[in-house]
């Protein structure tokens, strides 16, 4: 999840940065998936940082504060958390 996120947000940064489609808005999408899928990225995006000093915690810091891993775990993504919530 949080490297998906973080390609996103690279992905867009660059292309709105490119001097050659600076007026290109490109295609928008208003569907319910589209505004649900947004909402939820935006809410695990920490806007208190800046993300030039600290683009993992700017993209991925609400995520990581909202769902605080088992500790009986390494590491914890949106994918772990979906498979630890099937088992119990």
């Amino acid at each position: 999840m949080a490297i998906i996120l973080v390609t996103l947000l690279a992905v867009l940064t660059l292309s709105s940065a490119s001097p050659l489609k600076k007026d290109y808005v490109g295609p928008r999408c208003f569907t319910d998936s589209c505004i649900s899928s947004a909402g939820y990225l935006s809410s695990s995006m920490d806007f208190s940082v800046n993300p030039c000093d600290d683009f993992y915690q700017f993209s991925c810091g609400k995520w990581q504060e909202d769902h605080p891993f088992p500790a009986n775990l390494d590491g914890w993504d949106y994918f772990q958390k979906l498979l630890y919530s099937m088992r119990t």
